[in-house]
């Protein structure tokens, strides 16, 4: 399937050269489906968008889709086994730059007898707009990957975007990392609760908007400008003692300025955070969801 997989980018990459024209899409990704008999059916065309099949087969469509005099080359291509690449070609009409608009998905899940049996699932992602299907800050690339073994509570997460000019100059990166870890103690009450979560996410460029101040619990503020490349990393811990002592609670967490280098940073051994001062939250809007640790824990990676 790799080498099908292969084939298919590899007559994308001949459009591109011959002078072909991509495109952003006109019908969203992933809204096709896999039927029973292995074969596709694409996502709805409804106007002023038509479809019409070119070439079909198991585990492969391929169609044509028009948009007023505007065509594309829709190529889907998947298997049984959590292999999916899809991607548009602009091939004529209207007015338009070289690109392309692509998305690939793998998602693998194995599973070690135990006990206990660990089932292990990997997942990954990786998205390219260029040209006309650029965003408005620029051509993108976007990779995410993901692995869970539930059954050891353990997850590890990571996702980087990066836009560019036509000229491959960098406007913008975006860079997440996540790990949970189950730090659990047998025969201990409260410990099978025990995590150690960690958190890392830095914004630059065209990823960083607007101006803002960052500041954790009775610190100094750290002012930031606009396309500033911005840090956050955030790690906590909570360990049960055991023996009627308690829990042993572990924090810490800075923001950093890597353009007008400068930091902040909290750290406290009753607390495992967030810091963030009430007169300066968590800015969800630059950095998403405000990681969380609770009994049993919540992680946003």
């Amino acid at each position: 399937m790799r080498n099908k997989m292969f084939m298919v980018s590899a007559g994308s990459a001949a459009l591109i050269l011959s002078g072909a024209v991509m495109a952003v899409p006109p019908i969203p990704f992933d809204g096709w489906t896999l039927n029973a008999d292995k074969s596709i059916t694409g996502g709805t065309c409804s106007p002023p968008v038509s479809c019409a099949t070119t070439m079909a087969g198991d585990y492969f469509l391929q169609r044509n889709v028009t948009v007023g005099d505007v065509r594309y080359i829709q190529t889907i291509v998947t298997d049984a086994t959590g292999f999916k690449d899809e991607n548009f070609v602009r091939m004529a009409g209207g007015a338009g730059v070289t690109g392309i608009a692509g998305k690939q998905n793998i998602t693998e899940t194995s599973t070690v007898v135990g006990p206990p049996p660990v089932t292990t699932v990997f997942s990954s992602t990786a998205e390219l707009q260029t040209g006309w299907a650029a965003p408005a800050e620029g051509n993108l690339v976007k990779l995410t990957q993901s692995l869970d073994q539930a059954a050891l509570k353990f997850t590890s997460n990571f996702g980087f975007s990066q836009a560019t000019d036509n000229a491959g100059v960098i406007k913008g990166k975006s860079l997440d990392l996540g790990q949970n870890v189950s730090v659990a103690q047998a025969g201990v009450t409260g410990g099978e609760n025990d995590k150690q979560l960690f958190v890392l996410r830095e914004r630059q460029g065209t990823f960083n908007p607007a101006a803002g101040t960052f500041q954790l619990q009775g610190g100094t503020p750290l002012s930031y400008v606009a396309l500033d490349d911005v840090k956050v990393t955030w790690i906590g811990q909570g360990i049960t003692m055991g023996s009627g002592l308690g829990a042993q609670d572990f924090g810490f967490q800075s923001y950093e300025n890597l353009t007008s280098p400068g930091a902040v940073q909290k750290f406290d051994l009753a607390s495992m955070g967030t810091f963030d001062d009430a007169s300066q939250p968590w800015k969800t809007a630059l950095f998403g969801a405000k990681p969380v640790y609770a009994t049993p824990p919540i992680f946003n990676p």
